[in-house]
């Protein structure tokens, strides 16, 4: 049974999974006759994937012009999505395996390159998931940054910290559509708007804890943790030498 307000998430999943599915079979239908190709699959979440008949959540943010839908923040429905390996040079016993661990779309490219042969470079941001996949219990990261850089005319900028247990979200309203480097420098501002949500407990994210006093600690222990990552992502965009465009 699947609580009303969970049923926009579920929704949802079954959609991108029935997608994923059809595209598999046309995919695996081509490349059938080779034995020895990876392929790599990996959903997207479209305001076309949510139902169109009212499910679709809605959030108004201080600052922000209009109601943001979930497709353009930062909530598990629009950015946790399907992502699948098929590798014909697994043995029967790695095959079909599950892995419950945070990844993300920055992995695929240091994948690739390692399925490939080559040595993943200093300067991939991401991660490669072959040691993953090949050893499921493989100690990994215990949590991911998120954000999104995409602006409406009143922005906003958002910004997550999310774990297997917790996620933490930030938005920084902006007065114009295009915007510089420096603009994303969010070092001693304040955030117009929080988040905070238990996934366990409150997985379809309808719950703001964000003023729960009994949560004091956590939050301020997760905007810590959101300011470093920020930082360090800043830094890195301007480190041409390490990161060359």
């Amino acid at each position: 049974v699947i609580p009303t307000e969970g049923l926009a998430m579920a929704y949802t999943r079954a959609r991108v999974v029935e997608q994923i599915s059809a595209s598999a079979d046309r995919v695996f239908g081509e490349i059938g006759a080779f034995n020895n190709l990876t392929v790599i699959m990996a959903g997207t979440i479209t305001r076309s994937t949510l139902d169109k008949k009212g499910v679709v959540r809605t959030l108004k943010v201080k600052g922000v012009k209009g109601a943001l839908d979930e497709t353009l923040l930062k909530y598990d429905v629009a950015t946790r999505v399907p992502l699948i390996v098929y590798d014909p040079r697994a043995g029967e016993d790695e095959r079909g395996a599950e892995i419950d661990e945070l990844v993300l779309s920055i992995d695929v490219p240091a994948t690739i390159v390692s399925f490939g042969g080559a040595e993943v470079a200093a300067s991939m941001q991401g991660r490669d998931l072959r040691p993953l996949m090949e050893n499921p219990r493989l100690e990994w990261r215990d949590e991911i940054f998120l954000e999104s850089l995409f602006l409406l005319r009143t922005g906003p900028f958002m910004e997550a910290v999310r774990t297997k247990e917790w996620k933490y979200v930030r938005f920084f309203p902006s007065s114009q559509s295009q915007y510089v480097e420096a603009d994303t420098d969010f070092e001693g501002k304040e955030p117009a708007f929080e988040q905070l949500f238990d996934l366990v407990n409150d997985p379809t994210e309808l719950h703001n804890m964000i003023a729960d006093e009994s949560q004091a600690g956590r939050i301020e222990a997760f905007r810590e943790r959101c300011k470093r990552h920020s930082a360090a992502l800043f830094l890195a965009r301007s480190d041409t030498e390490t990161y060359p465009r």
